[in-house]
């Protein structure tokens, strides 16, 4: 199964993107804002003039590599929480890891990469529908989209939706 890699990558900039605001005073006391860098950290501007160094190490045999790998049937289509979701952070912790890159989390148990949070899982119960002596079992013969008002067998009324 495929799964865009894309919305992943919108939210890890966007993300990249957000930092909180900090007051600083200097030698002439004013004040400026500037953004919060962890020790160590590049400034925005210093990330700036850096980044068309650094782009232009981007090569297409490189991107290729690891695009085949994350999009590999072998990551089981990464879906959140599951064994290949996690196989594929592992492998983007290594390589970030080889690259010399400083993760984010302090004082992590598992990877400096890895920021954890608890996660919900629901599934849909085994469903059906019966149309006078004829019984159609949910995810194989239809499909439902959103949430069920109906936590009990129910009987209702079909209703043209005009398509």
């Amino acid at each position: 199964m495929k799964k865009p890699i894309y919305p992943f990558l919108m939210l890890l900039a966007l993300g990249a993107g957000c930092s909180p605001k900090v007051q600083t005073s200097t030698s002439s006391n004013t004040s400026t804002s500037t953004a919060a860098t962890p020790t160590g950290a590049l400034s925005a501007q210093q990330l700036r003039e850096a980044a068309p160094q650094y782009g232009a190490t981007i090569t297409a045999a490189d991107l290729s590599k690891h695009l085949t790998i994350l999009a590999s049937d072998e990551y089981e289509g990464r879906d959140t929480g599951e064994k290949g979701q996690k196989m594929a952070a592992a492998y983007i912790a290594k390589e970030f890891s080889e690259d010399g890159l400083t993760g984010p989390v302090q004082n992590s148990a598992t990877s400096p990469y890895y920021q954890t949070f608890d996660l919900e899982k629901t599934t849909w119960g085994e469903g059906y529908m019966s149309v006078g002596s004829q019984r159609f079992a949910m995810m194989k013969d239809f499909f439902v989209l959103g949430s069920s008002p109906y936590q009990e067998e129910t009987a209702a009324q079909v209703v043209f939706a005009g398509y």
